[in-house]
């Protein structure tokens, strides 16, 4: 049976097909034979995909809390268009920079198996964060000046 699934499915590609080679495939490893290398490896790409969805999922609901804010007055919505615009331009550059990330590091690095510029990646999200930064002030300052001009009313 075994010989009767391998002359159907062989192991290496005929060549027939025209289109883009995938890269080959990594060794099997035995369950026992798991180095410190290969651990850290792993654990390396576990530990970054974690930052960048975490930094991803703050700046989509910073993102929807911008976008979804609206003044108690008429005065107010115009006096609030200038921190608005200022915090939605930092919630696109910080998107741009873990996009940035994203193809440079991470996609590579798990779809193609070849090694993303780490650096770059570190610098992207750290360039995301700053900029979460600032669009969280302005939703702060957005929340704090709606407060003060509701008491006043």
């Amino acid at each position: 049976m075994a010989s009767d699934i391998q002359s159907r499915y062989p192991a290496e590609p005929s060549g027939e097909i025209d289109g883009p080679r995938l890269p080959p495939r990594a060794a099997k490893v035995d369950e026992g034979d798991i180095t410190g290398a290969t651990l850290d490896h792993l654990l390396s790409k576990y530990v970054s995909v974690w930052l960048w969805s975490i930094v991803f999922g703050s700046i989509s609901a910073l993102a929807f809390s911008l976008t979804s804010y609206h003044g108690s007055s008429s005065f107010y919505a115009l006096a609030a268009l200038v921190p608005l615009a200022i915090g939605m331009l930092a919630v696109s550059f910080a998107f741009l920079n873990l996009y940035r990330g994203l193809v440079r590091y991470l996609l590579p690095r798990f779809l193609l198996n070849q090694e993303g510029d780490s650096e770059y990646f570190a610098y992207s999200l750290q360039r995301a964060v700053a900029f979460l930064i600032v669009s969280l002030v302005v939703r702060l300052f957005l929340a704090g000046f709606d407060t003060i001009v509701s008491a006043l009313r």
